[in-house]
């Protein structure tokens, strides 16, 4: 797997001290660095127009996220849909990687929702071994255990079904009163709910499949 690196960023220092790992901060043109411990915080903050973030991690694994990120996009396929793949560049500190994230996560705030806690799973792969299921499913870089927690749909999302229908098609993502992220919608849910809420793209049709009929890549 070939990764895109560009020039190095200077991340900019923050009020509040140093990120830990696992924090996210946005790429803006703030004179500091604002760290969002809290994912779901930071979606807040992380839009369609942010030309990138920040993503604290250990000492000189920036290419563990980096590696992961992008094999997680050429399970998914996003090339097939004339999407370019996410960008990386080192930073002034050994412990943070700037990621340039595809067009492909910019679409949709579910889309960047899952985006953060494919990062943070990033943390678990080793590139050399190629242990990308058990990175996958393992509790994440901090503890969290969002995508085994939610494992029919980030399993449904990988076999390219992305877009995201919310329970009443009246309503936009975006435009709650009270926020509600990828974790919140996915946990717990039948594989009825996250087939309904999970569909592929338009004009990307199926062929139907009589192993996978009912099932979450049918």
């Amino acid at each position: 797997m070939e990764l895109v690196y560009t020039e190095k960023r200077i991340v900019k220092p923050s009020a509040f001290g140093p990120p830990e790992k696992g924090c996210f901060g946005v790429d803006d043109d703030q004179q500091s660095t604002t760290w969002d411990k809290c994912r779901e915080q930071f979606a807040a903050r992380f839009n369609e127009a942010s030309r990138g973030l920040f993503f604290c991690h250990d000492t000189n694994e920036g290419n563990r996220i980096a590696s992961f990120l992008v094999k997680t996009e050429q399970v998914i396929g996003i090339a097939d849909r004339r999407k370019s793949y996410s960008t990386f560049a080192e930073t002034d500190r050994a412990n943070i990687l700037w990621i340039g994230p595809s067009s492909f996560w910019m679409e949709s705030e579910i889309k960047r929702q899952l985006l953060t806690i494919v990062l943070r799973q990033g943390m678990n792969y080793n590139p050399d071994k190629d242990n990308y299921e058990d990175a996958l499913w393992m509790p994440d870089g901090v503890g969290n255990s969002y995508a085994a927690k939610t494992k029919l749909a980030v399993t449904r999302f990988l076999y390219g079904f992305t877009d995201y229908v919310p329970p009443d098609a009246s309503s936009a993502w975006g435009n709650f009163n009270n926020k509600v992220g990828w974790v919140t919608i996915f946990e717990n849910k039948s594989e009825e709910i996250v087939r309904a809420r999970l569909i592929a793209p338009e004009g990307e049709p199926r062929q139907p499949c009589v192993i996978g009929v009912g099932k979450l890549w049918g």
